[in-house]
């Protein structure tokens, strides 16, 4: 199931902190280590279900991530609404069969982001909340 989005509203997508660092710096466009396999971004409509996509995809992964808050009528790219899907090797989230995700498909222009957020994590890797997301 796809279905594409008027661009108007707002997603978000969990980023290492250090490569978003980078970009910011060099000032280029944002695509993850995961893009030419998955061959999208994936993103996220609903913030109440960061903390499981964290922990699902990322637990192991012992950097500091970031929240990036994406204007979708700022994209440069197109978006798409369709059914999880794997990240890399990591199988799909699939808590919500019936939840569509967004998908960039593209790189993220650095001007599309209206928000950071940084993301609370336990020693063990664990995923505890995102400082200052009010949904």
């Amino acid at each position: 199931m796809t279905s594409t989005t008027s661009k108007q509203s707002d997603v978000f997508h969990l980023i290492q902190e250090h490569i978003w660092l980078k970009c910011k710096k060099d000032n280029k466009a944002y695509t993850p280590p995961t893009y030419e396999q998955d061959g999208f971004i994936h993103a996220t409509k609903d913030p109440s279900m960061l903390i499981d996509v964290g922990n699902h995809f990322y637990k192991s992964d012992p950097s500091s991530y970031l929240l990036l808050r994406i204007a979708t009528a700022l994209l440069d790219v197109p978006i798409k609404y369709e059914a999880a899907a794997p990240v890399g090797d990591t199988e799909a989230h699939t808590a919500k069969p019936e939840v569509l995700f967004p998908h960039i498909y593209g790189p993220l222009n650095l001007t599309s982001i209206t928000k950071e957020y940084s993301v609370a994590r336990s020693d063990d890797g664990t995923f505890l909340s995102i400082n200052g997301l009010d949904n």
